[in-house]
C-alpha cells in the first residue's frame, strides 16, 4: 500500500479517473466500478483507494494534490517560456550533478542516481516533467493572482485592516530588566529629550528626524515608515496593539467605536468591564477591569522631558548620601521615603532613571502635553484633541497626534516608539470622501475605492517624477522608482499572502462552473466520494484557520492586556516617586503629575 500512496503524489505518472478538455471517459473494472489509479498493471476503484486512504487527513490531502495538479497541467498550456526555463532547470541540475560527482570522487551516472531519488524520480524525463508541472503552477497561480489582485485586494482590507505606521525608537537598552525599575544612559536620557524637542519645535518634519535619528535603521532609511501593519503583522504588542486600541477607542476621524472593535478583532473577554479567571487560567486577575487597561491614554508633560535632560548625567546625592535618610536626618528626610529608610542608595535612586519609570517607561499609550513647553508656542506642534484631552499634545504637524509606548524587551525593537498613523481603514466614510474628493480628477470615490488606490501598486514613470499630489502607499514620499517599485511588491506579497487557503479558490474556480453551489464543469469527471471528501477536508481547512486565529489573537491581547494591569499595579506598589529627586538636588520641586489614568 505504501508505494501506491507515494505514487499518487507523482506527477506525471497518474491515471485517474479525471477528464478535462478531452472525450476520454474513465476506465471500469469488470463490476463496473470506476478506476481511479493503475499501478504495476493493477486497477485500484475509489472504493478500494477510499477504504484504505481516502479516510485520513494524509490521504485526502494526497488526493486533493494530485487532483489539482491536473487541474493545473490542463488549464495551463506550454509556451515556449516555460520550455526554456524549464531546460535551464534542467541544465542547472545536470551542471551540478557533475561537479557533485567530480567532488565525490563518482561517476556522473551514480551521482546521477543519486539525485534523481532524492526529488523522487527514477529519470531525467520524469524529473522534466516536475518541472514543467511546477513551471505551470507558477505561470498560471501568478496569472491568477494578477487577475484577482483587485478582489482580494478588498478582502484583505475587511479581514486585516491594514494601517501605515510611522515611528521613531530611541533604544533604551535595559529598560525591559523591569516594569518599575528601568535604568537608562544619560546618553539615552539625552536622546529622548532631544527627539522629543526637535518634534515639538515644528522646525523638521517626523521624517527628517526619523531618517537622522530613530534607532530603527531599516525604517529610519525611508523617513520612519514601518510599512503595512495589519493584525498579522509581528510587531510588539504596546506598539500593534497599542494602536488598534487607540484607533477604536480615541480617534475622531469618524465615530464608529464598536465597528472598529470588530473590525479589529479585539475579542469579547477583552472589552468586558470586568475579566475572569479565564482570560489568564488562574485567579490572579479575577477582577481585572481590561477594558479600562485598553482605553486608557497617558499624558505625559514636556517638562518631564525637561527634568530629563537637565538629571541626565546627575549621579552624585545631596552631601554623598549613601543610605536612604532616616527621619533623624531632618535636612534631608521626607516621609515619602519611610518605607525604604536604610536602603542602599544605587542607579534606581538616579534622577533620569526616576523620571524614565514615572513618565516613559510605560507598555501602554501615552502622548506628550505641552506644559513646561519653552520653544516657539506659535510655531510648535501642539494640538488640542479634544477626544483625548482639553490639553495640547505633540502632533507630527499634519495633525496627526504622536502616541508614544515602550515596547520590546530584549530585542532589537526596546525602547520608546514614537507613533505616527499615517493611514488607518476606518478614517473615512462616504460622506466625508464626497466632500473632500480626494482624486485629482475630482471623482469621489467609495471607501472601498480609496483604500484600492491608497494601496495600488502603480509605480511612478521615473524618478523624477512629482508625486506630491499622488499621497499613496508607494508614493508618500518623493524617492527613486527603484524604492517605489519596493513598496509596490511589499504590497502585491501582501495581500497575495494573507490567506492561507488562497489555493483552495483557484482549485474551486479550476474545477467548479458555479464556485458557490460547487457545480462541476461539465467537461470534468470526478468519483464524487473522492469530491466529497476532499470538499470536507478543505471546508476543515478553513474552520482550523479560523479557530487557530481567534485562539492566538485572544491569547495576545489577553497578555497585553495582563502586561498593562500588572505594570500599573507593581508601578502603584513599588516605583520610586519623584520626591527621591531631593536625593540629589535638594531644590527640585515635583512636577505636577496629570493624567488620566488617576
Amino acid at each position: 500500500m505504501n508505494k501506491r500512496l507515494l505514487t499518487l503524489s507523482m506527477v506525471g505518472l497518474l491515471s485517474i479517473g479525471l477528464t478535462s478538455c478531452s472525450d476520454v471517459k474513465p476506465a471500469k473494472d469488470d463490476k463496473g466500478n470506476e478506476i481511479i489509479i493503475t499501478i504495476g498493471g493493477e486497477n485500484y476503484t475509489a472504493d478500494e483507494l477510499l477504504a484504505d486512504y481516502g479516510e485520513t487527513a494524509s490521504g485526502v490531502s494526497a488526493y486533493y494534490d494530485a487532483i489539482y495538479d491536473v487541474l493545473i497541467r490542463d488549464a495551463q498550456k506550454s509556451t515556449s517560456n516555460i520550455e526554456k526555463l524549464v531546460d535551464k532547470d534542467i541544465d542547472e541540475f545536470v551542471k551540478d550533478v557533475k561537479q557533485k560527482a567530480s567532488s565525490n570522487g563518482k561517476t556522473y551516472r551514480a551521482q546521477l542516481s543519486d539525485d534523481l531519488e532524492a526529488k523522487g524520480v527514477e529519470s531525467l524525463e520524469e524529473y522534466r516533467e516536475v518541472l514543467m508541472l511546477e513551471r505551470k503552477k507558477t505561470t498560471y497561480q501568478d496569472q491568477w493572482y494578477e487577475d484577482h489582485m483587485e478582489s482580494l485586494s478588498k478582502e484583505y482590507f475587511k479581514e486585516k485592516t491594514p494601517y501605515h505606521v510611522k515611528h521613531i525608537l530611541v533604544k533604551t537598552n535595559s529598560a525591559g530588566t523591569s516594569l518599575y525599575d528601568g535604568r537608562i544612559s544619560e546618553t539615552e536620557a539625552l536622546k529622548l529629550f532631544s527627539v522629543v524637542e526637535r518634534l515639538a519645535s515644528g522646525k523638521e518634519s517626523f521624517g527628517q528626524i526619523a531618517q537622522q535619528a530613530s534607532d530603527d535603521t531599516s525604517s529610519a532609511a525611508i523617513y520612519g515608515s514601518s510599512g503595512i501593519m495589519d493584525q498579522d503583522t509581528g510587531f510588539v504588542s504596546p506598539f500593534k496593539l497599542g494602536v488598534f486600541a487607540y484607533d477604536a477607542l480615541y480617534d475622531n476621524h469618524n465615530n464608529n467605536t464598536e465597528e472598529r472593535m470588530e473590525a479589529l478583532n479585539i475579542p469579547s473577554k477583552v472589552l468586558e468591564e470586568k475579566g475572569d479567571a479565564a482570560l489568564s487560567g488562574s485567579n490572579t486577575y479575577k477582577s481585572l477591569d481590561v477594558k479600562k487597561a485598553i482605553e486608557t491614554v497617558g499624558l505625559v508633560p514636556y517638562q518631564a522631558l525637561l527634568d530629563l535632560k537637565k538629571f541626565a548625567d546627575k549621579t552624585t546625592t545631596v552631601d554623598n548620601l549613601v543610605y536612604v535618610p532616616q527621619a533623624s536626618d531632618t535636612e534631608h528626610y521626607n516621609p515619602a521615603y519611610a518605607d525604604r529608610v536604610g536602603q542602599t542608595i544605587d542607579e534606581s535612586y538616579y534622577p533620569r532613571n526616576i523620571i524614565f519609570n514615572n513618565y516613559l517607561n510605560d507598555n501602554g499609550l501615552y502622548v506628550i502635553t505641552n506644559e513646561g513647553f519653552d520653544g516657539d508656542a506659535s510655531k510648535a506642534n501642539f494640538e488640542v484633541f479634544s477626544n483625548i484631552c482639553s490639553t495640547p499634545i505633540l502632533t507630527d504637524g499634519n495633525h496627526n497626534p504622536i502616541l508614544v509606548t515602550r515596547g520590546g524587551s530584549g530585542d532589537s525593537y526596546q525602547g520608546i516608539h514614537f507613533i505616527v498613523i499615517e493611514q488607518s481603514p476606518f478614517w473615512y466614510t462616504q460622506a466625508k470622501l464626497d466632500n473632500s474628493k480626494p482624486f485629482a480628477n475630482g471623482q469621489t470615490p467609495s471607501v472601498e475605492d480609496y483604500l484600492l488606490y491608497y494601496y495600488s501598486t502603480d509605480v511612478p514613470a521615473t524618478s523624477e517624477t512629482d508625486v506630491s499630489d499622488d499621497q499613496r502607499f508607494v508614493t508618500f514620499i518623493k524617492t527613486s522608482r527603484t524604492e517605489y517599485s519596493k513598496r509596490a511588491t511589499t504590497i502585491e506579497n501582501t495581500v497575495k499572502g494573507f490567506d492561507v487557503n488562497v489555493q483552495y479558490k483557484i482549485w474551486e474556480e479550476l474545477l467548479y462552473s458555479d464556485v458557490e453551489n460547487h457545480v462541476v464543469k461539465d467537461n470534468i469527471k470526478i468519483d464524487e466520494k473522492i469530491l466529497k471528501s476532499i470538499e470536507n477536508w478543505i471546508d476543515s481547512k478553513y474552520k482550523t484557520s479560523e479557530v487557530s486565529f481567534e485562539s492566538s489573537n485572544l491569547d495576545t491581547w489577553t497578555s497585553y492586556v495582563e502586561l498593562l494591569t500588572l505594570q500599573d499595579e507593581v508601578k502603584e506598589k513599588k516605583q520610586l516617586g519623584l520626591d527621591f529627586i531631593k536625593l540629589y538636588d535638594s531644590s527640585y520641586t515635583k512636577t505636577d503629575v496629570k493624567t488620566n489614568k488617576d
